[in-house]
């Protein structure tokens, strides 16, 4: 727990005396009541000596990172992935929360993405098919095909983004706060919800279903 700057001030007025304490507490903006009336009044110390001890005893005594390798609730004080991301009110919390969900949207988004290029680039290779003018090898009716260095180096951008917003998702997962957890799982929902919308093409043959409907009815 930090130490207040009242509490430093008391440490300089037993060592130092009434006029170290009197600035002191003007450069800590403390109140002029926190003032005793008894001490040497002979020494009189510059502000920046003041400065220099409170910011030393402020930053000596930090609160410390709160990790726990079981389930836990942690809020404040919770840290992630380092000491700098340390969770200091809430609305640090609330912040990282969103963070997490739009990662994991993030990572859904990503893998859509994939899948939608390697399609894109199968219905390219199906059309070059078409014309049989870039074929390389061709047995019967098949033809074969390999993606250009450019389009493999974006498959594999997309698969590393992907695969380190996964990564860095199952480490926030490690610290076991279940707020962060239960952020994962909204995020994984949202991100199948708004980045895998399924839509299929399907064909339809008339006659066929005529038929079916034909053979139902006579049943």
């Amino acid at each position: 727990m930090a130490v207040s700057a009242v509490q430093v001030l008391h440490l300089v007025y037993a060592s130092r005396g009434l006029a170290t304490y009197q600035t002191c507490y003007k450069v800590a903006g403390v109140s002029s009541t926190h003032i005793h009336h008894y001490a040497n009044p002979l020494y009189s110390p510059r502000p920046s000596f003041c400065q220099i001890l409170i910011m030393d005893m402020s930053s000596s005594d930090s609160t410390e990172c709160k990790i726990s390798m079981l389930f836990n609730f942690y809020t404040t004080d919770a840290c992630f992935l380092s000491a700098g991301w340390q969770i200091q009110n809430n609305g640090m919390f609330a912040a990282t929360c969103i963070g997490v969900m739009l990662l994991v949207i993030l990572v859904e988004f990503c893998r859509r993405m994939s899948r939608e290029y390697d399609n894109l680039l199968i219905r390219q290779f199906q059309r070059q098919a078409a014309h049989a003018t870039f074929a390389k090898t061709r047995v019967g009716e098949s033809a074969t095909f390999r993606a250009t260095p450019f389009q493999q180096f974006i498959r594999a951008v997309l698969h590393a983004v992907t695969f380190a917003g996964a990564y860095i998702t199952m480490l926030l997962a490690m610290y076991f706060n279940v707020y962060v957890i239960i952020c994962i799982f909204i995020g994984a929902g949202l991100g199948k919800f708004l980045c895998d919308w399924m839509v299929v093409t399907v064909g339809i043959d008339v006659h066929a279903a005529r038929m079916e409907e034909t053979t139902i009815c006579c049943d």
